[in-house]
C-alpha cells in the first residue's frame, strides 16, 4: 500500500517497497528505501542514504551530508544543507545541490542538475544533460551527449566531454573546455579559458581577458571585449579579437584572422592566411605560406614571413617587411616603410613620402604618389618614381629607373642601369657599370660617372657629365651643357644652343642639320679632338667655312650650322680635323 514511515530518533532503516510511499527519517543517520513506485523521502537530521528504488521518486536529503540515489524512473533529488551526493541513475532526473560543497551525477538519461551553493562537483553521465553550477566554484562534466553547462558565480570548470556541448562560464574566471564533439563555449564576464578541443567549434570569450584555444577542427573564435590571447591551432580557423589589445595565433592550416579592436598581435603560422588587423597600430605576422595581410587604420607593422605574399598597409604610417618569397606590397596612405626581403618583389608606396627598400631579388617598385625614397638593393629592379620629387637608388646589379614626374634625384649604383628622368628638372648619377641615361623632359642635371656611360639630354636646358672612361653624351633639345670627363668621350649637343667640354682624352664632336650654334669650350688639339659631322649637313671639307674671331675659332658648315672654337686659332684649321657620316 501507500505507506507513510517515520524513523523518529536514532539511526533508523526504512523501507517503503510497494506502493507510493513517504518515508522520513527524523533525527539520526537513516537509511530510506523507497522500493517500487512513486515514493517521497526525507532524510531530515543526520547524515542519511536515500535511495528511491523503481517509480518516479523525490528525495530530499535536508540537514546532514547525506547520499541519495535515485535509481530507475524520473527522480527529482534534493540535497539540502551541507555536503551531499546525488546520483540520478537511470531516467531523466533533476539534482539539485542546494546548500554544501555537493557531487551530483546524472547517469543515465537526459538529467538537470543545479549545484546550488558551495563548490560543488556535477557530472551529467550519458543522455543529453543540462548542469547548473550557479553559487561556488564548481566543476561540471557533461560527458556523453549532447550537453548545456552553465557556471554562472564563481571560478567554474566545464568540460563538455563527447557529444555536441553548449557551455556557458557566465560570470567570474571559469575554464571551459569543449572537448569531443561540434561545440559552442561562451566564457561571460571574468576573465576566462576557453578550449575548443576536437571538432569544429565555436569560441566566445565576451568581457573580460580571456585565452581562447581552438584544437583540432575549422573553429570559430571570437574575443570580444578585453585583452585577449586567441590561438587557433590545427583546422582552418575564423578568429575575430573584436574589442581590446589581443594576441592571436593562427597555428596550422589556412586562417582568417582579424584584429578589429585596439593594438593586435596576429601571427599566421602555418598555411595560407588572411589576416586584418583593424582599428589602431597592430604588430601583424604572417609566418610561412602565402598571406594576405591587410594592416588597416593606424600605423602598423607587418611582416610576410616565407612565401608569395600580399601585404597592404591600408591607412597611416606602416611598416612592412615581405620576408622571403616573391611579395606584394602597398603601403597605402600616409608615410610608410616597405622592405620586400627576398624573391621578386613588387611594392606600390601609394599616396604620401614612403620609404621603400627592394631588398635582394629582382624587384618592382613603384613609389606613386608623395617624395618618395627608392632603394632597389640587390638584383635587377625596376623602380619606378611616379608623381613628385622622388629620390631613387639601383644600387646593386642592372637596374632600370624611371623618375615619373616631378624633380627626381636617381642614382644607378652599381652594374650597368638605364635610367629614365622622364618629365621634371631630375638629377641622375649612372655610378659604376656601362649605364643609359636619359633625361627626358626638364633641366637635367646628368652624370654618366663611372666606365662607358650613353646619356641623352632630352628636352630642355641640361647639364651632362661623362665621367670616366668612354661615354657617349647627346644634349638633345635646349641649351645644354655637355661636360666628356676623362677618356674619348662622343659628344653630340643636338638642337639647341649648345655648350661642349671635351675634357682630357680624345673627343669626337658630333653635328647634324638641325644642331643649334654651339660652343666647344676647350677643343684640343694635343689631344687630338675630331669634329664629326653627319651627311645630312655636310659630305666633305669644301662645305665648311671658318675664320678668326677674337680668341676663338668660328665654323660654319654647309650655310646651316655655327660651331664656335674657343681659345683655338683657325689657322690649325684643316681637313684632318673632321671626319663625315
Amino acid at each position: 500500500g501507500n505507506d507513510y514511515l517515520n524513523g523518529g530518533n536514532d539511526n533508523d532503516k526504512l523501507y517503503g517497497q510497494d506502493g507510493n510511499d513517504t518515508l522520513v527519517g527524523g533525527h539520526g543517520n537513516d537509511h530510506l528505501d523507497g522500493g517500487e513506485h512513486d515514493d517521497k523521502l526525507y532524510g531530515e537530521w543526520g547524515n542519511d542514504r536515500l535511495e528511491g528504488g523503481n517509480g518516479n521518486d523525490a528525495l530530499y536529503g535536508q540537514d546532514g551530508n547525506d547520499v541519495l540515489v535515485g535509481g530507475h524512473g524520473n527522480d527529482h533529488l534534493d540535497g539540502g544543507e551541507h555536503d551531499d551526493k546525488l546520483y540520478g541513475q537511470w531516467g531523466n532526473d533533476r539534482l539539485e545541490g542546494r546548500n554544501g560543497n555537493d557531487g551530483l551525477w546524472g547517469e543515465d538519461g537526459d538529467d538537470v542538475l543545479v549545484g546550488g551553493h558551495g563548490d560543488d562537483h556535477l557530472n551529467g553521465g550519458n543522455g543529453n544533460d543540462a548542469l547548473h553550477g550557479e553559487w561556488g566554484n564548481d566543476d561540471m562534466h557533461g560527458l556523453a551527449g549532447d550537453d548545456k553547462l552553465y557556471g554562472w558565480t564563481g571560478n567554474d570548470t566545464l568540460r563538455g566531454g563527447d557529444g555536441n556541448d553548449h557551455l556557458d562560464g557566465q560570470q567570474d574566471n571559469d575554464t571551459l573546455y569543449g572537448d569531443n564533439g561540434h561545440d559552442t563555449l561562451l566564457g561571460g564576464a571574468g576573465n576566462d579559458y576557453l578550449n575548443g578541443g576536437n571538432d569544429n567549434d565555436k569560441l566566445y570569450g565576451q568581457d573580460g581577458n580571456d585565452t581562447l584555444v581552438g584544437g583540432h577542427g575549422n573553429d570559430l573564435l571570437y574575443g570580444n571585449s578585453g585583452d585577449d590571447v586567441l590561438h587557433g591551432q590545427w583546422g582552418n580557423d575564423y578568429i575575430e579579437g573584436n574589442g581590446g589589445n589581443d594576441w592571436i595565433y593562427g597555428g596550422d592550416n589556412e586562417d582568417r584572422l582579424l584584429g578589429l579592436g585596439q593594438n593586435d598581435r596576429i601571427w599566421g603560422g602555418n598555411g595560407h592566411d588572411y589576416i586584418d588587423g583593424g582599428n589602431d597600430g597592430d604588430w601583424l605576422y604572417g609566418e610561412a605560406g602565402n598571406d594576405t595581410i591587410i594592416g588597416g587604420t593606424g600605423n602598423d607593422h607587418i611582416e610576410g614571413g616565407d612565401g608569395n605574399d600580399n601585404l597592404s598597409g591600408d591607412g597611416h604610417d606602416d611598416l612592412i617587411y615581405g620576408g622571403a618569397g616573391d611579395d606584394t606590397i602597398s603601403g597605402g596612405n600616409e608615410k610608410d616603410q616597405l622592405h620586400g626581403g627576398d624573391g621578386v618583389d613588387r611594392i606600390w608606396g601609394g599616396a604620401d613620402n614612403d620609404l621603400i627598400h627592394g631588398n635582394s631579388g629582382n624587384d618592382h617598385l613603384w613609389g606613386d604618389d608623395g617624395q618618395d625614397t627608392i632603394i632597389g638593393d640587390g638584383g635587377n629592379d625596376c623602380i619606378y618614381g611616379g608623381n613628385n620629387h622622388d629620390k631613387l637608388y639601383g644600387e646593386g646589379h642592372r637596374d632600370t629607373i624611371f623618375g615619373g614626374t616631378g624633380n627626381d634625384y636617381i642614382d644607378g649604383g652599381n652594374d650597368a642601369d638605364r635610367l629614365f628622368g622622364e618629365s621634371g628638372h631630375d638629377t641622375i648619377v649612372g655610378g659604376t657599370g656601362n649605364d643609359h641615361i636619359e633625361g627626358g623632359d626638364g633641366n637635367d642635371n646628368l652624370s654618366g660617372d663611372g666606365h662607358d656611360d650613353k646619356i641623352y639630354g632630352g628636352a630642355g636646358n641640361d647639364t651632362i657629365s661623362g665621367g670616366n672612361e668612354k661615354d657617349q653624351l647627346h644634349g638633345g633639345d635646349g641649351a645644354d651643357s655637355i661636360f666628356g670627363g676623362n677618356d674619348q668621350d662622343f659628344i653630340q649637343g643636338n638642337a639647341g644652343n649648345d655648350h661642349l667640354w671635351g675634357g682630357t682624352g680624345k673627343d669626337t664632336f658630333d653635328f647634324e642639320r638641325w644642331d643649334g650654334h654651339d660652343v666647344i669650350k676647350d677643343f684640343s688639339l694635343r689631344q687630338g679632338d675630331t669634329i664629326q659631322i653627319d651627311a645630312s649637313l655636310a659630305t666633305h671639307f669644301g662645305q665648311i667655312s671658318y675664320w678668326q674671331n677674337g680668341s676663338s675659332a668660328e665654323l660654319y658648315i654647309n650655310h646651316n650650322v655655327r660651331v664656335t672654337l674657343e681659345n683655338f686659332s683657325a689657322s690649325d684649321i684643316d681637313k684632318d680635323l673632321f671626319s663625315f657620316s
